[in-house]
C-alpha cells in the first residue's frame, strides 16, 4: 500500500507471503550481521483514514482489521527472532494492540513534547497500558525539546529521569544532536541523572522478580494503587502516584518547581519513607519533601534489603 503524497510503502503483516518475504530481508540484513534486538518505530500503519474503506488486508477489509496491524507486524519479528535462536524477544514500538503482549512488544508513545504536562499525562497512560494486559512500558523522555539550557529544562529532565527509574523500560529518546546523560545540562542536573541510572541498577533484581511475576501471572508491573488494595476507596480517586511491583509507591512530580507534594498512603499497610526511613500508618494524606534529588517513594511495610537501595546514590564517580 502506498501513502498518497508520500513516496512510502507499507506491506500486508496479515499477508503470510508478504510476512515471509519481510522477513528474508530483515535476516540477511540485521539478524545475519548480529543485530537481535529492534525499535519497530513505525508498526502502525501510515495510510491515510479517508482510504479505509478502499483497502483490504489479507484477513478482511481495513476498516475491520485494522487495529490488529502493529500485533500482526510485532507476531511477525517475535517470530523470526525466535526461529533464529532468540529466547527472550522484546521490541520497543511506538503502537501496541491487546495481544502484543504474545509477543515480547513494549509500547512507547511517539514524539511526546518535553513539559511537565506531558510527563504528567504519559503517567497516566502508562498504568491504563499496565491495566490493559501489557507489561512492558516505556515514553520518550521528552522528545521535543525546548530550550535546553533553561532552567525549567534542567528540571523537566531531572523529574523525567527520576519518573523512568521506576517503569518496566526505562529509556530515553529525543532528537536532541547530544541526547547522552552527561549533555543534557550543568554539573547538578547531571548528578541527579546519574543518581536516577545508579537507582535503576540497583533495582534491576526486584525489576526482574515483577516481570517473572507478569509473565506467569498477568500481574502489572506497575499499576494504580486500587491494583493492591481493593479494601481502601480512596484509593481507586487517586490518579498522580502509583505501585511499581507490591512494595514500592511511586509519586511522580510533574510540576515545575514543586518541592513538597500531597500523597495518599493506602490504609492496610505500614509505609517506609524510602529516603528518610520514617515509618508512617497507611490511610492518610501526608506532605511529603520533594527536593531535586529525588521524588517521594515509599517502600511497603519492614524491608531493610530495599530500604538499603536508596542510600548513598549521590557518590563521586
Amino acid at each position: 500500500m502506498k501513502e498518497f503524497g508520500r513516496n512510502l510503502y507499507q506491506y500486508d503483516p496479515t499477508n503470510p507471503e508478504a510476512a515471509k518475504f519481510l522477513w528474508s530481508k530483515w535476516k540477511a540484513n540485521y539478524v545475519d550481521l548480529g543485530i537481535r534486538t529492534f525499535w519497530l518505530d513505525p508498526c502502525d500503519e501510515f495510510h491515510q483514514i479517508r482510504d479505509y474503506d478502499q483497502v483490504l488486508f489479507h484477513i478482511g477489509p481495513a476498516k475491520e482489521c485494522h487495529p490488529w496491524y502493529p500485533v500482526a507486524h510485532q507476531k511477525n519479528i517475535y517470530e523470526g527472532l525466535l526461529a533464529a535462536g532468540e529466547n527472550e524477544v522484546v521490541t520497543i514500538c511506538r503502537n501496541a494492540w491487546a495481544g502484543s503482549q504474545r509477543y515480547g512488544a513494549c509500547p512507547a508513545p511517539h514524539d511526546s513534547f518535553c513539559s511537565f504536562e506531558h510527563l504528567e499525562e504519559y503517567m497516566k497512560v502508562g498504568l491504563n497500558v499496565m491495566m490493559s494486559g501489557i507489561p512492558w512500558w516505556s515514553c520518550d523522555t521528552g522528545f521535543v525539546t525546548p530550550e535546553s539550557k533553561s532552567a525549567h529544562f534542567q528540571e523537566l529532565i531531572t523529574r523525567w529521569y527520576q519518573y523512568e527509574v521506576f517503569l518496566p523500560v526505562f529509556r530515553t529518546h529525543s532528537y536532541r544532536p547530544n541526547n547522552e546523560p552527561w549533555n543534557l545540562g550543568d554539573q547538578t542536573t547531571y548528578g541527579h541523572i546519574r543518581a536516577s541510572l545508579l537507582l535503576r541498577e540497583r533495582l534491576r533484581p526486584y525489576l526482574m522478580e515483577q516481570m517473572k511475576l507478569a509473565s506467569q501471572r498477568g500481574l502489572p508491573p506497575m499499576r494504580p494503587l486500587f491494583f493492591d488494595f481493593m479494601d481502601d476507596p480512596k484509593t481507586a480517586t487517586v490518579e498522580d502516584e502509583y505501585l511499581f511491583g507490591p512494595d514500592l509507591l511511586v509519586v511522580p512530580v510533574t510540576k515545575y518547581e514543586m518541592r513538597k507534594r500531597e500523597v495518599y498512603l493506602p490504609s492496610g499497610a505500614e509505609w517506609t519513607d524510602a529516603w528518610t526511613g520514617k515509618k508512617i500508618p497507611g490511610g492518610q494524606v501526608i506532605t511529603a519533601d520533594a527536593p531535586m534529588e529525588h521524588i517521594p517513594v515509599f517502600i511497603r511495610g519492614d524491608k531493610p534489603a530495599l530500604l538499603d537501595l536508596f542510600r548513598n546514590l549521590y557518590q563521586p564517580e
